[in-house]
């Protein structure tokens, strides 16, 4: 009686390209954030002239500048809307 034996990629190796795959989106959003966070530190840093160059009030301004460096705004449009209750 003879039995056959496959030879498969171990698991080891799609583990391993799972964390990489991890540490490239970590790195990615990472990147984005500290994009995000020093732009709003720019923003912030404008005067009214150059604000009003852009078309940005100081309002919209400061409010943009305060989110933290997570948030977007697609989430602070969702997070206005008052609940809808069915």
């Amino acid at each position: 009686m003879s039995q056959s034996y496959s030879i498969k990629e171990p698991v080891r190796g799609s583990i391993v390209t799972a964390g990489q795959a991890a540490l490239s989106s970590l790195a990615g959003m990472t990147a984005i954030w500290l994009n995000r966070r020093q732009g709003r530190r720019d923003l912030s840093a404008l005067d009214d002239r150059l604000l009003a160059d852009v078309g940005i009030s100081r309002e919209d301004a400061v409010r943009e500048a305060g989110k933290p460096f997570w948030r977007t705004e697609k989430a602070i449009r969702k997070a206005d809307r008052p609940l809808r209750r069915a």
